[in-house]
């Protein structure tokens, strides 16, 4: 046998095929773009990019970052993540000429957009180590570059009086709506113990590069013409004492970044991405469009999910100039006459669990446990807020996290009050949608645990689970009464958004239940921890069911009524809380309860694609996983979902597509792990997947055979069952 078959096979055997089956991911476009709705997305986790070349025009971008947000109280959603700003960057000779050959392809295992227009070769990537983007032009022949940076949209950016060989923008935050956010909510004491995030809050760009000087305060021109030209864009986030201080702060930054070589900084680069993608992967041979948009979908979270903040379900970092008709938007606040700016995104600035969950439950599956970090962090930091508002409104210890909130911690100033505030209380709050709906903080604390048993990281477990953890419980336990029979009555309540008016929801009794029983079999705990904690659990009431058409179903709630919305609560107790499924008592309970559901639903935060993975019903699920990721986009490419109930892209479709198919392959369990609980017998696949207790499971299934199963650590293969696919 040659050598290279034999150096091929201990690849694959090692699994690294990954690598080479990505390789048919790539995104290949053979012609320009007329608008960014046509743009390609990249980003290195915080700092994003989306690309297009026009039609016998130029490069364009937009770019954008994880933390510019804009404080302006006079903004829709008073809070509004910003893009940094667009730049133009133009060739003469024009090699975007129509008639010239022309290639665009997003090299997926690189983490970089090539292209190839006539003679000229451009590379962009987002610097997957530093704070920088990297526009690469070379030339057989010296090309003339102009590198122009523009935001016909808005006003308010700062430009910098051109001086030597970079341009220089940004905008400031000299108001903020923190302090007015915190005085509307009953909080106002809580201003001098906290911290404004938004006042002074500066973000923007240095725009420069070898061979490049000023034409104007906001464009860069090559000297002379060149046959290699490097445009570099730094970007930062700071809050300064002065614009001065940015700027100098931005000018240190980019020194650093740009200390090392430009071959040395893409091989590292080059190394994160193949390290990523080695992690995991799911590739089904038979559905290429579901392989594909899998890992596009993984990737572009990739792409924004190590920033400072959260991944924006309503567009991601990724938002673009929105047509003027023919999006369906569910917004109230939505204008329609509105510019369509890059800026603008239904929804706000402001997140909603609900939403957000949906983005982050795949990266456990993944192995992308670094994605997940920054939702975390920001409950953590909400904490001391939510603790002060927690005592303020109810007197009692804990904290509670509603379902709208800013990255500080409060509701949105629209859902706080709706001009009906006047003599109620601070805990009133107008829109009936989120009034109770805090049982979100619960599914959060239900991931924590899950990433916990993932990834056994001790220093989470101390810092970030176990006191945010402590304090829901604590909320739920003094919060609300006791029944005769001295378990807990939640009320008043709300069952998710859908009945504005509940008495016991299954949400809450399913999530504290499942929280209870993570916490009790944390290592380390006190004896009074868990005392307390088989208290409360003793003290839950039993999940609520009814009858319908003859058959026992679980129930959103013992008593609902005031319908507004299109979730189905009592699923809740197959996913997000997995307390029925596959190998678990009462199935055909939880079955019927699918079965009755009263909204079906498979597209944005619809769930029945992951439920039914769960129940075990894989064709079914399979029928809605295809579905999921064959649905109608937006532009050009693909997984740039079209609006439903969020924005564009729409994260949650993606999220959900992707749990959903993971969950087909894969559930674990405590230590159990199963594998093939939903999959379809007719689809080959190799998969890499992550499971408790710092486990990989690696396998290949063909033509109904399980080739190639390898687990690690080897002693954990005890643990995993394998299912015969259905």
């Amino acid at each position: 046998m040659p050598i290279f078959f034999i150096v091929l096979l201990l690849l694959c055997a090692a699994g690294w095929a990954a690598p080479a089956a990505l390789n048919t991911y790539n995104v290949v476009w053979d012609s320009p773009s007329t608008d960014s709705t046509g743009s390609m997305p990249i980003g290195n986790g915080d700092i994003g990019m989306n690309l297009w070349v026009e039609k016998g025009g130029d490069l364009c971008l937009y770019l954008s970052k994880t933390d510019a947000w804009d404080g302006d109280v006079a903004l829709q959603g008073n809070v509004t993540l910003r893009k940094l700003g667009q730049v133009r960057v133009h060739l003469e000779p024009n090699p975007f000429v129509e008639g010239q050959p022309f290639q665009q392809v997003l090299q997926l295992h690189e983490g970089e957009i090539a292209i190839t227009a006539g003679q000229v070769q451009l590379h962009a990537w987002v610097d997957a180590n530093h704070p920088v983007v990297r526009i690469e032009v070379e030339s057989p022949q010296p090309v003339t570059l102009s590198a122009r940076a523009e935001m016909p949209w808005r006003k308010g950016d700062t430009f910098l009086p051109a001086a030597g060989d970079r341009v220089v923008w940004y905008m400031r935050n000299t108001t903020s709506q923190w302090a007015g956010n915190l005085k509307q909510q009953g909080m106002a004491a809580y201003i001098a113990q906290g911290n404004d995030p938004l006042l002074n809050r500066t973000f923007g760009v240095l725009m420069r590069g070898d061979g490049l000087t000023n034409n104007g305060d906001a464009t860069l021109t090559t000297v002379t013409p060149r046959t290699h030209t490097v445009l570099s864009l730094h970007a930062l986030t700071a809050q300064t004492a002065t614009p001065a201080a940015w700027v100098a702060q931005l000018a240190q930054q980019a020194a650093h970044s740009d200390a090392a070589s430009l071959k040395a900084a893409r091989t590292a680069h080059r190394q994160w991405w193949a390290d990523f993608w080695a992690r995991s992967w799911i590739d089904i041979p038979s559905q290429p469009e579901i392989s594909r948009n899998y890992a596009l979908q993984r990737f572009r979270f990739a792409c924004a999910g190590r920033g400072a903040y959260p991944i924006k379900f309503n567009g991601n970092i990724f938002t673009m100039q929105r047509p003027l008709t023919g999006i369906k938007v569910f917004d109230s606040g939505f204008n329609a006459a509105a510019p369509p700016d890059p800026d603008f995104r239904a929804w706000g600035g402001y997140y909603w669990f609900q939403n957000t969950r949906l983005l982050y439950w795949p990266m456990l599956a993944a192995g992308d446990y670094d994605l997940m970090r920054p939702l975390f962090a920001m409950y953590r930091d909400m904490l001391p807020f939510a603790t002060a508002r927690t005592r303020t409104y109810y007197g009692h210890d804990g904290a509670f996290f509603p379902e709208t909130q800013s990255f500080w911690g409060t509701l949105r100033p629209t859902d706080y009050d709706r001009g009906d505030h006047a003599g109620k209380g601070p805990d009133y709050v107008s829109n009936s949608y989120i009034r109770y709906y805090w049982q979100g903080e619960l599914e959060l604390t239900v991931m924590m645990l899950d990433y916990y048993a993932h990834t056994r990281d001790d220093a989470f477990l101390r810092d970030t689970l176990l006191p945010l953890a402590e304090s829901i419980v604590a909320f739920y336990d003094q919060h609300y009464p006791r029944d005769a029979a001295g378990r807990i009555h939640f009320t008043p309540a709300q069952s998710l958004e859908t009945w504005h008016e509940a008495d016991n929801p299954l949400p809450e009794i399913a999530g504290l239940r499942v929280v209870l029983d993570g916490l009790l079999q944390l290592p380390g705990m006190g004896a009074a921890q868990r005392t307390a904690w088989t208290r409360l659990r003793g003290e839950l009431p039993l999940l609520p069911t009814t009858v319908v058409q003859g058959k026992t179903v679980l129930a959103p709630a013992v008593t609902f009524s005031k319908e507004a919305n299109t979730e189905n609560p009592e699923l809740y107790a197959i996913f997000p809380y997995r307390i029925y499924g596959v190998g678990k008592p009462d199935l055909d309970l939880a079955k019927a309860t699918f079965a009755a559901r009263k909204f079906p639903k498979n597209f944005c935060w619809g769930q029945d694609n992951i439920q039914l993975a769960y129940l075990g019903m894989a064709k079914e699920a399979a029928e809605l996983a295809r579905n999921r990721f064959t649905a109608k986009t937006f532009g050009r490419f693909p997984t740039i979902w079209n609006s439903s109930f969020d924005w564009i892209p729409d994260e949650d479709h993606g999220g959900s597509a992707m749990v959903g198919l993971q969950a087909m392959l894969l559930q674990a369990d405590g230590n159990a792990i199963t594998l093939f609980p939903a999959w379809p017998k007719d689809w080959d696949v190799t998969f890499k997947l992550h499971a408790p207790q710092r486990t990989v499971v690696e396998g290949v299934y063909r033509h109904g055979t399980l080739e190639r199963l390898v687990v690690t650590p080897p002693e954990r293969r005890k643990d995993v069952t394998v299912l015969t696919p259905k």
